[in-house]
C-alpha cells in the first residue's frame, strides 16, 4: 500500500513528449498519413515497455479494472470454437490485445507519477489537429458550417469518431481548467467547446452535440464553483452563465433550423433508426446463444444489416456470452461505486464530482459505440480511473493527516492543562 508521500509529481518531459505523440498518431496523424502502423507496432508497444520496466504496477492494488480487461480478452479465446469469419475474429482479438497494452500505460505510469497532464494534452491536439485537417481542406466553414449536407461523407475518419474524440478532449479541458485555473485554459475551456458544436453540426452526431451541451452545462452550473461564495457571487454567476448559455442556445438555433443535423433528426423520428434495428437483432443473438455468445467481432455475420451492433452492452452480450456481459458490469460497476463512495465522503471534491459527470455520461455515451473494444477509449477510460485512484488517495491521506494533527493538539493541551 503506497501514500501520498510515495507519489512523484515531477515527471520526465521526453516521455510525456512521447505520450502526447502516441496519443496524436493514434487519434489523428495515424488515420490522416495512413500510418496506424506506426502506432499499433512501433509507439504503443514502446511505451508499454517503457511504463513496464521503470514503473511498478500492482494489479490487486485497487486495479481491479486491468484484471477485468486481461479476462475479457481470455474468456474471448471460446471464439475460437464459435466463430464463423476467421479475418474478423483475428482482427478481433489484435485489437483487443492491443487494448490491454494500451489501458496498461496511464496506470502505470500514473502510479507513483503524474502524467496526466500529457495524456490530457495529447487527446486535445489530436481532435485540434482533426479539426484543422478538416478546416483546410475545405469540409467546413465557420459560417456555412450547419448548411454542408454531403460533408458526413467526406470527412478524413468515420464521422461519429469526431464526436467521441471531442468528448474526451472536453473532459481533458474540465480537468486541466480545475488543477491549474489560469487564465489561457479559462479562455480554451470557453472557445474550444464552441468549436466542438460547430464541428458536430458539420459531422451531424446527434449524440455527440447533446452529450457536449449536457457535459458543459453540468460543469459550469453544478462543479465550476466559487469556494465560500458571498450571497450576491452565487445569484451572480448563475444569471451570468444562464445568460451566456441563453445567447449560445439562441444561435445555434437560428443555425440549426436550416442545418443537415436537424434532417437527421426528423428522419428517426418518422422512421426506425438503424440502430434501433442492429440493437434488436443484437439482443436476440445473445438470447440464442446466451452462456458463450457467437464470437468475438462476429456479430455482422447475423445482422441483417451485417454490422456491429453500435452498442457496447448487446454487443459483449451477443458476441461473448453472459460471462461477458458480467465482466463488462464490473469492469464499468467497480469505477462508478468507487467515485460515488468517496463522493459522499469528501462531497466538496472537485475531480471527484468531474469523474462521477465523465462516467455517467461514458456509460450513456456506450449506447451509441462498443467503446470497450477500442483504445482510443479505453485509454481515456482508464486515465480516468488512474485519476481517480491518485485523487482518492489524496484525500484520504490528507484526512489521515488532520486526524492525527488534531490529536497532537489535543494531547499537547492536555499536558498543558495537567502541568497548569
Amino acid at each position: 500500500m503506497f501514500n501520498e508521500s510515495d507519489i512523484k509529481y515531477n515527471s520526465n518531459l521526453g516521455l510525456g513528449l512521447l505520450i502526447i505523440l502516441t496519443i496524436v498518431f493514434l487519434n489523428a496523424l495515424g488515420p490522416y498519413l495512413q500510418l496506424q502502423k506506426v502506432t499499433t507496432y512501433g509507439l504503443v508497444p514502446l511505451l508499454f515497455l517503457i511504463s513496464a520496466k521503470f514503473y511498478y504496477l500492482n494489479p490487486f492494488q485497487k486495479k481491479k479494472e486491468f484484471l477485468i480487461i486481461v479476462l475479457i480478452f481470455l474468456t474471448s479465446l471460446i471464439s475460437a470454437y464459435t466463430y464463423v469469419n476467421y479475418e474478423q475474429l483475428i482482427t478481433g482479438y489484435t485489437r483487443q490485445f492491443s487494448v490491454i497494452l494500451i489501458v496498461f500505460i496511464p496506470l502505470a505510469l500514473n502510479y507513483k507519477y503524474d502524467y496526466t497532464d500529457y495524456f490530457h494534452i495529447g487527446f486535445i491536439i489530436s481532435i485540434l489537429t482533426l479539426i484543422y485537417i478538416m478546416y483546410t481542406s475545405g469540409q467546413f466553414d465557420l459560417i456555412n458550417f450547419a448548411k454542408d449536407s454531403d460533408s458526413r461523407d467526406k470527412l478524413l475518419i468515420n464521422a461519429n469518431t469526431y464526436s467521441y474524440l471531442m468528448f474526451f478532449a472536453n473532459f481533458s479541458l474540465f480537468y486541466l481548467y480545475q488543477k491549474y485555473k489560469s487564465k489561457i485554459l479559462l479562455i480554451l475551456l470557453i472557445v474550444i467547446p464552441i468549436l466542438f458544436v460547430i464541428v458536430s453540426f458539420v459531422t451531424q452526431s446527434r449524440s455527440g452535440i447533446l452529450i457536449l451541451i449536457m457535459s458543459n452545462v453540468i460543469y459550469w452550473l453544478v462543479i465550476n464553483k466559487i469556494e465560500t461564495p458571498t450571497k450576491f457571487q452565487k445569484i451572480f454567476r448563475i444569471v451570468t452563465i444562464v445568460l451566456i448559455f441563453s445567447f449560445l442556445a439562441f444561435q445555434f438555433w437560428e443555425y440549426y433550423k436550416d442545418s443537415s443535423i436537424k434532417n437527421r433528426f426528423d428522419v428517426t423520428t418518422n422512421r426506425v433508426d438503424a440502430r434501433e434495428i442492429l440493437l434488436v437483432e443484437s439482443f436476440d443473438i445473445f438470447v440464442d446463444n446466451m452462456i458463450f455468445g457467437v464470437g468475438l467481432d462476429q456479430i455482422p455475420n447475423y445482422t441483417s444489416l451485417r454490422l456491429f451492433s453500435h452498442n457496447t452492452y448487446v454487443e459483449i452480450l451477443a458476441e461473448q456470452g453472459i460471462i461477458g456481459g458480467l465482466l463488462l458490469l464490473f469492469l464499468y460497476g467497480l469505477p462508478l461505486r468507487m467515485c460515488i463512495k468517496n463522493i459522499v465522503k469528501y462531497s466538496n471534491d472537485s475531480i471527484l464530482k468531474i469523474n462521477l459527470l465523465f462516467l455517467i455520461m461514458f456509460y450513456f455515451y456506450n449506447n451509441f459505440y462498443p467503446f470497450y473494444k477500442f483504445g482510443f477509449s479505453m485509454l481515456y477510460f482508464f486515465l480516468i480511473l488512474s485519476i481517480q485512484f491518485k485523487k482518492i488517495v489524496e484525500l484520504q491521506n490528507n484526512s489521515s493527516n488532520k486526524i492525527v494533527i488534531h490529536k497532537k493538539a489535543e494531547s499537547i493541551n492536555t499536558k498543558k492543562y495537567l502541568g497548569h
